[in-house]
């Protein structure tokens, strides 16, 4: 029984070690081969999402992928290379403000999740409009067993004080100070293909609720 994960972990263990462009061109053909089989992984992952998410049936599996080069201007750290795959799924593709799901491969730290990570200012007041409405459906949401037993607490870098918009008081402050909201999961390494593929449509079918909370709050506007 082979491990999905093993060559991508492989890989991305001797690109920590070796996180120059000489290496990763000698090792080139050997990324590209990966590479293909992951996108050809995600779009497995995509065509059941589908089934109960249509917002993503338009995106291509590749677009959904990040680069694996850094942007490297405005860090002190300055090797070129990502040390993980990043994957995310959401109208728009991989660069979208809308909510989605994340696959994250990493050695030892593997994980799939998502939500509204950092939305733009305009659209981060309409998703704390929709919370304060729409308190009841929300807490419905986060506080579902299953989904809490899957994801834990809601996520997000949080402010000192709540927005003035609203009183000291408000019984959903915790959450009205988030800038972002995501949750995650974590995957196992050793899983074949079709189980790994399985767990993260199982996430993501859970996190659906949480999304169209959130894209549906960012339509308003």
């Amino acid at each position: 029984m082979s491990h999905y994960l093993a060559p991508i972990l492989s890989f991305l263990v001797d690109l920590k070690e070796n996180n120059h462009r000489e290496w990763f061109e000698a090792n080139r053909s050997r990324y590209a081969a990966i590479r293909e089989e992951w996108i050809a992984f995600l779009a497995g992952c995509q065509e059941k999402i589908i089934v109960f998410d249509a917002d993503i049936a338009d995106m291509q599996p590749k677009d959904a992928v990040f680069r694996i080069n850094r942007d490297v201007r405005f860090s002190k750290n300055k090797a070129p290379y990502k040390t993980h795959f990043g994957a995310y799924f959401a109208r728009g593709g991989r660069q979208s403000d809308w909510a989605g799901y994340y696959i994250h491969i990493e050695p030892q730290q593997c994980f799939v999740g998502g939500g509204a990570y950092m939305p733009p200012p305009n659209l981060l007041k309409q998703i704390r409009q929709e919370i304060d409405y729409n308190s009841e459906d929300f807490l419905a949401i986060i506080n579902n067993y299953q989904f809490k037993n899957t994801f834990g607490e809601l996520q997000g870098e949080s402010l000192k004080t709540i927005p003035k918009d609203y009183p000291k008081d408000h019984p959903l402050a915790n959450y009205l100070k988030l800038k972002g909201f995501f949750v995650t999961h974590p995957l196992e390494e050793d899983l074949t293909a079709i189980t790994l593929q399985n767990e993260i449509v199982k996430a993501a079918q859970l996190l659906h609720p949480l999304n169209s909370f959130f894209n549906k709050a960012m339509e308003i506007g």
